[in-house]
């Protein structure tokens, strides 16, 4: 509260704060015989840095009451705002950028599926035509010897062929 209003009652509050957490923490060394190694540590480790969070809290109230405090605000308002304002700029630059070069590299990449698409039917259509060119002329192959034999055959059995003509001719 001191931080946004800095006037006497909230100043006296924080000294107050500050007032019970000392007394607090100086009788703690009256409970020492009920801590575990643990807390023993740690109540060691407030006492050690609780002289500098006094300091802080201090050295806030100096700058809080004194000129620094508008300062900070006028640095903020002419220093930092602006930087903050050209670095989103960048930032929306560079992602700009970002999302025009996937756009480019996905244009790029959706054309290489494509052609590869196209190639993928022209070799298909290509291997069912040789496939069925290879079928038709096995089909011929293996029924154009049986036609003869057929052929022949039928022409024994209307007593027109010839009986001493081998059928491999």
């Amino acid at each position: 509260i001191f931080l946004s209003q800095p006037n006497a009652a909230s100043l006296e509050n924080l000294l107050s704060a500050v007032s019970v957490i000392q007394g607090l923490v100086a009788r703690w060394d009256e409970f020492d015989y009920l801590y575990t190694f643990q807390q023993e540590d740690s109540v060691e480790m407030v006492q050690q840095v609780l002289p500098q969070y006094t300091g802080y809290i201090e050295s806030m109230i100096e700058i809080n009451q004194g000129p620094k405090r508008r300062m900070d605000v006028f640095l903020l308002d002419t220093e930092i705002l602006p930087l903050l304002v050209e670095l989103e700029d960048t930032v929306e630059s560079l992602v700009e950028a970002q999302s025009r070069a996937m756009l480019q590299q996905s244009d790029a990449l959706q054309e290489d599926v494509d052609d590869g698409f196209t190639a993928m039917l022209i070799l298909a259509s290509l291997g069912l035509v040789i496939g069925i060119s290879v079928a038709g002329i096995i089909a011929h192959k293996v029924t154009a010897p049986l036609n003869k034999m057929v052929q022949a055959i039928e022409d024994v059995a209307e007593g027109e062929g010839d009986l001493t003509r081998r059928l491999d001719e």
